[in-house]
């Protein structure tokens, strides 16, 4: 689906987002990279059942670079903005990995935005795999930049089967113009998604949430998934059997069908 990014104007400064479709309005929120571009293939898929919006983080994807300090507070307070100025009022939200951080505390301070939570590859805080996960990508990044991080970090973010059949693909996203400020935005949103503990707001979250992850994810493994699904009241919970971080693109359509199974019942 070759879609041409729109952008609303928020806090003075223009976010660029990618629509399709007709219906209730659903949020896809990308993970650290922060490029709505992550969301292409379940746009082509969710978009027949949803008005589909998936949208660039401050500082990411077309969004104008900035030297501005980046806090997990200043990204949740971005994604709300994005949707009252693109006259969302309420959505279905999917969240992948660290857009699924943001929804957790989303649904908490502003429940009435949220229809259904959905959250994709993620995690409910702090533990040693995913502070040592978190403190080597800033140490690569720092020592090596980001051109030689982002070629070492597709070997963990996609199964090693996926890697194989798919070498090319991943070399010419590796070859895009980067600059030094993809590097120290990057390196801001690290530490700020380093911060996030909602471990003891699990209950706090009332609203309809479906939890997915893939049992080959080495990013955020799949017990991480279980302890949200355990956690929050009534959610409801599916382990693909492969996928790797990047489920979302590597089993699109299996991904597709859950995640559609699930908000049909609260799109009404």
């Amino acid at each position: 689906m070759a879609l041409e990014k729109k952008s609303v104007t928020v806090s003075g400064e223009p976010f660029h987002y990618l629509e399709a479709g007709a219906g209730p309005a659903l949020l896809l929120v990308p993970g650290l990279g922060g490029d709505a571009v992550f969301w292409t293939e379940q746009l082509a898929l969710l978009s027949p059942h949803f008005r589909t919006y998936a949208l660039d983080h401050r500082g990411c994807g077309a969004n104008p670079r900035t030297r501005q300090p980046v806090t997990l507070d200043s990204i949740v307070a971005d994604v709300v903005a994005f949707m009252t100025a693109a006259g969302l009022n309420q959505v279905l939200y999917a969240g992948h990995s660290a857009g699924g951080a943001i929804g957790q505390m989303i649904a908490r301070r502003h429940p009435e935005r949220l229809r259904a939570l959905v959250l994709s590859s993620t995690w409910a805080g702090p533990d040693p795999y995913i502070d040592r996960t978190f403190a080597t990508r800033l140490a690569l990044l720092r020592a090596a930049g980001f051109n030689a991080y982002r070629h070492a970090v597709n070997n963990v973010l996609y199964p090693p089967w996926w890697v194989s059949r798919h070498a090319e693909q991943l070399a010419a996203a590796e070859r895009l113009p980067a600059n030094v400020d993809d590097q120290w935005i990057l390196e801001q949103r690290i530490a700020a998604f380093m911060s996030f503990d909602g471990r003891a707001h699990l209950r706090d979250i009332h609203c309809p949430t479906f939890v997915i992850g893939a049992a080959d994810d080495m990013v955020t493994p799949i017990h991480y998934q279980e302890e949200l699904a355990a956690g929050i009241a009534g959610a409801r919970f599916v382990r693909l059997p492969t996928g790797g971080h990047t489920a979302p693109r590597v089993c699109a359509a299996e991904y597709a069908q859950h995640v559609v199974g699930f908000l049909r019942g609260f799109a009404s």
